[in-house]
């Protein structure tokens, strides 16, 4: 199995090809609509071609692979977009003719800390009041921020949601 969906935009994906959606209108093209390979929302790294253990992954990504080119075929994509793969996925799709797509992400993990202060202590000067500033600026701003989970998610707060992931 290979979650994915067609998109119109590049909105709210974390990754940022406009650049090239310009250039592919400019040479002729339309690059939309894209056939998205991703967990919407969330641009985490995790496993995109879902294949259970116990077979052949090579057969069975081989023929994964396969269906995404005949299903960008089909639906008159103009490219398959497989976003946030492991490593080891990325490669073996470069292996069936994708491309590789180069990119950077940052994680930071929690090396201990029992408060913010504690974080804070661990960074130089520079880095402590430029946090700082930034929090105070955003206080100064009246923004505020609520944590939700579960069933305290409302409608309007996921419309919300949307909303801003769509300004990304």
């Amino acid at each position: 199995v290979v979650p994915c969906y067609l998109k119109s935009h590049s909105q709210g994906e974390y990754v940022f090809d406009r650049g090239w959606a310009e250039a592919y209108h400019r040479a002729g093209g339309s690059y939309y609509p894209k056939l998205q390979v991703s967990v919407p929302f969330t641009p985490a790294t995790g496993p995109r071609l879902l294949i259970r253990d116990g077979v052949d992954r090579e057969m069975i990504g081989s023929a994964l692979a396969r269906g995404l080119r005949a299903l960008c075929n089909a639906t008159e994509a103009s490219s398959v977009h497989v976003t946030f793969a492991r490593e080891d996925e990325a490669k073996f799709l470069g292996a069936h003719g994708f491309l590789q797509r180069t990119d950077q992400q940052f994680h930071w993990h929690n090396q201990g800390y029992k408060t913010f202060d504690d974080f804070l202590g661990s960074l130089n000067s520079r880095h402590r009041k430029g946090i700082k500033r930034e929090r105070r600026e955003a206080l100064a701003a009246g923004i505020t921020i609520h944590w939700l989970t579960g069933s305290d998610i409302t409608e309007d707060a996921w419309d919300a949601f949307f909303e801003f992931y769509m300004e990304t």
